[in-house]
């Protein structure tokens, strides 16, 4: 087989080899470019004998249907683990950004996801906030839940105008580190032929995401209520002083312990506290 600049190639051999090597033959496609095209096959099929030579040339086209693809969209989240922020804080801008990875202009961004995750069971989840104030026009924001957000959009460039906005706090009292993912998901909308069999693949989505470490905080002072009567023992024997009630304070999620120390000083020596 020869290979010209033209964009033509020449078999030649036998019947067997000739069919064989058709039956391998390969086109490898242009990248991001769905059009269909014929393949012009021509060709001289010849006869000999031995004595006299017969030849007959033949040619015929040869449909090659080039099916759409998604291409996998791309994501910037910035640095993966950003600034460590306080328990209690309050929102902290985290822009991230979105774009096509396509070349013919045949798709678009259908809508990009954003979740911010914090260990099952750990206490109240964080909170996305984006100002609807500043949107571009076109642009919706429909939040599923207060750590789950989709963004839809005219355009790549608007998307990315309301992904600039994406704050996040954590939730109330709760210290563990928040992980936040950003999915995009480009459609094909335009092929180049329309048709049920020129997409291939409609849609293909991307994730990437990125940490937020929380520094836990003491939520307040505990509320500390202490019962005590005036009480009287006898000696050799053990005295009930009163009732302490110690409560949390406003530790939602369960991570702090109340510590309580007991001053001894004014006790008679050779006094022992037991529990």
């Amino acid at each position: 087989m020869s290979l010209h600049t033209l964009g033509t190639f020449t078999i030649s051999g036998n019947t067997l080899e000739v069919s064989n090597l058709l039956e391998s033959l390969t086109v490898l496609l242009q990248n991001d470019k769905d059009m269909n095209f014929d393949l012009l096959i021509e060709g001289v099929v010849t006869d000999s004998n031995g004595v006299t030579t017969i030849s007959e040339s033949f040619n015929f086209t040869h449909q090659v249907i080039v099916q759409a693809v998604a291409d996998i969209p791309l994501v910037d989240v910035g640095s993966p683990v950003k600034a460590s922020i306080l328990e209690d804080s309050g929102f902290v801008n985290y822009p991230v950004q979105v774009g096509l990875n396509d070349t013919d202009g045949s798709e678009m961004l259908a809508m990009v996801k954003i979740e911010a995750q914090i260990p099952a069971n750990s206490g109240k989840e964080p909170v996305l906030r984006i100002n609807t104030t500043r949107l571009p026009p076109g642009v919706i924001v429909t939040f599923t839940s207060n750590s789950s957000v989709t963004i839809t959009g005219p355009s790549e460039g608007a998307i990315n105008d309301a992904l600039s906005l994406l704050e996040v706090r954590p939730g109330k009292d709760n210290g563990e580190n928040i992980t936040v993912s950003v999915i995009p998901t480009a459609e094909e909308t335009n092929p180049t032929e329309v048709g049920q069999i020129e997409v291939a693949v409609p849609r293909a989505t991307n994730s990437a995401s990125f940490t937020i470490p929380v520094i836990p905080e003491v939520d307040s002072i505990p509320n500390i209520t202490i019962k005590m009567n005036n009480v009287t023992g006898i000696e050799d024997t053990e005295v009930i002083l009163g009732r302490i009630m110690i409560m949390s304070g406003d530790d939602i999620d369960g991570s702090e312990v109340p510590y309580v120390e007991f001053k001894v000083d004014s006790i008679p020596d050779g006094t022992a506290f037991l529990a």
